[in-house]
Parts: C-alpha cells; structure tokens; sequence
C-alpha cells in the first residue's frame, strides 16, 4: 500500500497569511524530494490561488473569511488542495478586464502544475485541487 501524508493548515483569507501557505506547501514539496525548479512552480501556484481568494475576501468585504490549505503527500505525486469560504459573486460592472485577469491566472496555474480542477460554489466559495507530479519525465 502507499504511504500517504495529510498536512492541513487553516488560516485567515488575509495578505500577510499567503507566505505561509506558500512556505508550508513548498516545504512539503521539498520534503518528497520533489526538484527545486517544480517546488518553486508550487510555491507560486500556491501564492496565486490565496492571491485570488484574498482579493475576492477583500472586494465583497469578506472581513473573517478563511482559507484551508491540505497537501496530501503520496508515492507520486502531492495533491494541493486550497479552499476558501469567500462566497462567489458575479462581477458588478466588469468591464472584461476582471474576466482576463482570471483567465490569465488560470493559464498561468496550468502551466505550474501536471493537473489542475477548479469548483466554485456561489454560497460557499472555491476549491483548487492541483497536483506536482515527483517525476515529470515520464519514467
């Protein structure tokens, strides 16, 4: 059977809570020798899903919003998984650029991570569920 690993932090949806959910994570990547170029791509998809949960907190006034952070350590891959309680508004007066702006991020996701699956929940908030592949070379 594989041996899995389950961390999980839960923190506040505020600025200065993001580094810790990037150290946490990377930490983690680091531990399952995953190589340092993959674990900086962790670090950033990490700090960019928080980024998007923080700005969302902030923009609808979500003042005691949360965010979990759970990595799950397997044999081959670390599954990062990062939900947020900030319920999910249609944008008011959106001129296309909040619209790229997300495209964007999530292009910029897909590209860091192997797999990558966003659920958004209009009363609840949203769920990101990446995955890091150990070895990318397919060997």
């Amino acid at each position: 059977m594989a041996e899995r690993t389950v961390i999980e932090l839960s923190m506040p949806c505020t600025a200065g809570f993001a580094m810790v959910a990037r150290l946490v994570s990377s930490g983690v990547a680091s531990r399952l020798s995953i190589p340092y170029d993959r674990v900086q791509d962790c670090k950033l998809a990490v700090g960019e899903v928080c980024s998007a949960a923080i700005e969302r907190a902030e923009s609808t006034g979500q003042g005691g919003a949360r965010i979990r952070l759970r990595c799950l350590a397997e044999d081959d891959n670390l599954t990062i998984e990062i939900e947020d309680n900030v319920p999910v508004h249609p944008p008011r007066g959106d001129n296309g650029l909040l619209a790229e702006t997300q495209e964007i991020r999530r292009k910029m996701l897909e590209a860091l991570v192997d797999h990558m699956e966003v659920v958004q929940d209009p009363g609840s908030g949203t769920l990101v569920k990446m995955v890091i592949k150990h070895d990318v070379s397919g060997t």
